[in-house]
């Protein structure tokens, strides 16, 4: 029985929650009765390997809030994520023996800090993708060669005198003017349009 999809990603995925809430009870590690959930970039950056996180709050009345990363657009990864991240939302931070206790019995496999669904674990999401329906998300993709700005200084150049190049920030060109190259001259911002 294939349900109608969800208008949004966030209320498809309070849906997954929902399912696996059952699993939580039946272990003993019981979900807090109000999670978060988000389709977001990682605190580590869009660009990051982490794929999803949860934030705790040392307030025990706050709610967790899970994050899945924006390039994941197939339903069953999304789906083996989300479960990930609710195991630290039980109560589990870190990635130690009792995260490892309750991920693998949930059927996560691999690696704690990057767990994978396991074989049986993987049957059962395709089913439950049945009932969920698609994921309301298309993947969007980052660019991970695209370089990152590692400085916001401006280059000055004279062109007509010693070719000399310096890099400032425009505090100091509003506050100071221009500068002078070794000869003398002034110098020029050099043209970044193209």
């Amino acid at each position: 029985m294939t349900s109608q999809p969800e208008a949004t990603r966030e209320a498809w995925l309070q849906r997954a929650i929902g399912l696996f809430r059952p699993w939580f009870t039946q272990l003993g590690a019981e979900l807090p009765a109000s999670i978060l959930v988000s389709v977001g970039f990682p605190s580590t950056g869009a660009r990051s390997n982490r794929i999803g996180e949860c934030w705790t709050l040392a307030n025990p009345a706050s709610a967790p809030h899970v994050f899945i990363h924006p390039r994941l657009g197939e339903g069953d990864l999304v789906l083996a994520v989300l479960l990930h991240e609710l195991v630290h939302a039980s109560g589990q931070n870190g990635h130690g023996a009792g995260f490892k206790r309750l991920a693998v019995a949930v059927g996560l496999t691999g690696k704690m800090t990057a767990t994978v669904a396991g074989e049986a674990l993987t049957a059962t999401l395709t089913a439950m993708l049945d009932v969920l329906g698609p994921y309301p998300h298309r993947s969007l993709p980052v660019d991970p060669s695209r370089k990152k700005q590692t400085t916001r200084n401006l280059k000055l150049v004279v062109r007509d005198c010693c070719g000399y190049q310096v890099r400032t920030t425009r505090k100091w060109l509003d506050e100071q003017g221009l500068p002078l190259c070794p000869h003398g001259q002034e110098m020029e911002l050099e043209d970044t349009s193209g």
